[in-house]
């Protein structure tokens, strides 16, 4: 079952998809612009064609900042579901059906979160599913899709694989939950071990254009031909470039999981 009214805060939403407003986008490519129109002219001065050139880039602003929500959004929601593991086994540990442990997990939530969170309107889209007779694994399966969550889709599994073959179903979900939440934990960890590298990384990112504009006020004639020359201008454009292939590859050595 799927609930789309879109003038219901329970409309199911896609976590692989941000939807941006025009002002957002006018507000992102104009700070975007401005940032780069000032690292334009710390490289190339009075150049005007290549500084607007450069600012043009900003065009594809939303589309970076809209990859970073995406990220953020999926990253909240999957804290918000690993607060709810432990109630919803704890719940089923005690003999409740699964309708009644969802309650008790969306009572429980309710202390932590507000009920325009998430991962409550989430369960509670998922009880009103159980109770129009759709299955757990069909509700939770369905959750797990629009997160994008392979963490989420293995639970889901768990009310399948155990439907089939049986087992002691309390058992297995507590000790999925306690496995779900300890990968969590280790994930907080690494980046807790990460910010600090993260603000080296920025530093050494940054320093190069910090070095550029006092050499510029300092010594003007030494730096005069970079900004005059046509050899100066290549050389600023190949450091440029080579500025942006350490950002993308500093990125992709700090995307660490599990």
């Amino acid at each position: 079952m799927i609930f789309k009214n879109e003038n219901s805060e329970n409309l199911e939403i896609d976590y692989n998809i941000y939807k941006m407003g025009i002002l957002e986008k006018i507000f992102i490519v104009a700070i975007f612009a401005i940032l780069l129109i000032v690292l334009a002219y710390i490289f190339y001065r009075k150049r005007i064609v290549i500084i607007f050139l450069i600012s043009l880039f900003s065009l594809l602003a939303p589309k970076y900042v809209k990859k970073k929500k995406i990220k953020k959004q999926k990253e909240e929601i999957n804290i918000q579901f690993q607060d709810s593991l432990f109630s919803l086994a704890s719940s089923l540990e005690v003999g409740k059906s699964v309708e009644n442990a969802i309650e008790d997990v969306i009572r429980d939530l309710s202390i932590q979160y507000s009920k325009t969170d998430r991962i409550i309107i989430e369960y509670e889209l998922i009880l009103k599913k159980v109770k129009f007779n759709t299955t757990v694994y069909q509700a939770f399966y369905n959750f797990a899709e629009r997160t994008g969550s392979e963490d989420i889709k293995n639970f889901a599994s768990v009310f399948e694989i155990t439907k089939e073959v049986g087992g002691n179903r309390n058992k297995i979900i507590r000790r999925t939950a306690r496995i779900i939440s300890d990968k969590f934990e280790i994930n907080r960890e690494i980046e807790l071990l990460l910010e600090s590298k993260k603000n080296e990384i920025l530093l050494l990112n940054i320093s190069p254009i910090l070095i550029i504009l006092i050499l510029s006020m300092t010594v003007k004639d030494y730096m005069e031909p970079v900004f005059t020359t046509t050899i100066g201008a290549i050389g600023t454009t190949v450091s440029l470039i080579l500025l942006l292939i350490g950002k993308i590859i500093s990125d992709k050595i700090l995307e660490i999981g599990i």
